[in-house]
């Protein structure tokens, strides 16, 4: 099975528009962010690596109390998913299911910033820029930390809501995750939940499972 790593979630910056100080847009950038207590929306991926190209298509929804779910449908299928405690990652194919210990996922990888409360967030991205290109806003952040699996992330923001988001990663892979319908209603806890099917095999401990 590969590392959960590299199945979670950076662009030329365009001539176009101006750039303007951190602050000028930090407070608006995190009204966002802090606004997106649900997110769920369609999306496909792609990553680019040594002029290599893969496309994912999938669906995602998260809360603010450190849930998500990431179901992938196309060209394979496989579901990550944390309660808030511990990741579950199923693959059909493998008939095999990884449990671990959600720990500090959520701050090293980007789905961190769907699930982690903005007070945290700012303990871990310093915003090194936003800019307003019409109705769209763009913003780059960079971790606090030297070491780090994401090197830096750019957001698309419009009308508040994410479109768009890519990172570079320490594999420098350039990741591209376009978002359709977003939605920021409110989610049922009980969609996280995830039951591994009988008869297959687990990978890992985990102390949650029922």
């Amino acid at each position: 099975m590969q590392p959960i790593y590299s199945c979670l979630f950076v662009m030329s910056i365009l001539a176009a528009g101006s750039i303007f100080s951190d602050t000028q847009y930090e407070e608006e950038l995190y009204d966002v962010l802090s606004s997106h207590k649900f997110f769920s929306a369609f999306f496909e991926q792609k990553t680019t690596s040594n002029e290599l190209e893969r496309k994912i298509r999938g669906e995602i929804i998260a809360d603010r109390s450190g849930r998500f779910k990431i179901t992938y449908f196309d060209p394979f299928n496989e579901v990550i998913s944390s309660d808030g405690k511990d990741v579950y990652r199923y693959d059909p194919e493998l008939e095999q299911a990884e449990v671990q210990p959600l720990d500090d996922l959520l701050k090293e990888t980007p789905i961190g910033l769907f699930s982690l409360e903005t007070k945290e967030l700012k303990k871990i991205f310093l915003l090194d820029w936003c800019k307003k290109m019409g109705s769209i806003m763009k913003c780059k952040l960079s971790p606090i930390k030297e070491v780090s699996f994401i090197r830096e992330v750019i957001l698309d923001i419009r009308n508040k809501l994410i479109y768009k988001l890519e990172y570079r990663d320490t594999f420098n892979q350039n990741i591209s995750i376009n978002f359709k319908n977003p939605s920021l209603k409110e989610i049922p806890i009980n969609e996280f939940k995830f039951i591994i099917p009988k008869g297959i095999d687990i990978v890992g401990t985990t102390n949650n499972l029922e």
